[in-house]
């Protein structure tokens, strides 16, 4: 989904406003000193674009979207992003270093971008989606659709088959997707040679019937399923 180059954030405040006590007008002075990220420069709308997609982001992929250590701890201190260690038993060398967008940070991303946001679940899973993501092409990942955007797909697609008369398998559909026996992917974007696919991450305690939804919810959407192990 195309993002807006380079849009520049609103100025702060010029002023105090009414009422403030001294106390207060010098908080949000210091408070307006401390901004570090004014502008959005093309490599800030990829790197947020890749946070609002997939949840969590490693920093080397945030350096892979073209941004430097200065400029993520930029984002850090204006309290858009937060840094996590993902820890995985047993190898404290596979830990990795990684990322989420903040309140703060995913309010901007719907002010400033043009991409739907997913909910970052824990760093296992959403590390998965990362790792997908940033191994397409940045043309596959313009097509990147999240959960949210899948179940708005499904939704249309039920109001088509119902618009060309197809009552009868609409309702299936619907009837499938209300009592959980289909599920919407965690993404589907569309590769270069034009296929559709559905990318799920799954953990080991995904049952037949879990991933039974999730081949349904795939054909309903034209797409090829994947799967990632967390």
């Amino acid at each position: 989904m195309p993002c807006r180059a380079s849009p520049t954030l609103p100025p702060p405040p010029l002023g105090p406003r009414r009422g403030r006590t001294g106390d207060g007008r010098r908080k949000e002075a210091q408070a307006i000193a401390k901004q570090h990220i004014t502008t959005l420069y093309p490599r800030d709308v990829r790197a947020l674009s890749a946070l609002a997609r997939c949840g969590y982001v490693t920093a080397d992929q945030l350096r892979e979207n073209g941004l430097r250590d200065k400029r993520i701890h930029s984002y850090c201190k204006d309290g858009l992003v937060e840094r996590i260690t993902h820890s995985r038993p047993g190898d404290r060398d596979a830990d990795r270093e990684c990322f989420r967008l903040s309140k703060a940070g995913r309010d901007l991303c719907r002010e400033e971008l043009s991409c739907r946001l997913y909910n970052a679940q824990n760093p296992a899973h959403d590390l998965c989606l990362s790792d997908r993501y940033h191994a397409i092409s940045p043309e596959e990942r313009a097509t990147w659709k999240t959960e949210s955007e899948c179940r708005d797909i499904f939704t249309e697609h039920i109001q088509q088959l119902r618009d060309q008369g197809e009552e009868e398998r609409a309702q299936e559909l619907w009837d499938k997707y209300q009592d959980g026996r289909l599920s919407m992917p965690d993404a589907v974007y569309t590769r270069s040679d034009g296929v559709t696919i559905a990318f799920e991450v799954i953990t080991n305690h995904y049952g037949e019937a879990e991933i039974s939804a999730k081949e349904e919810a795939a054909e309903a959407l034209g797409a090829t399923i994947e799967y990632c192990t967390a």
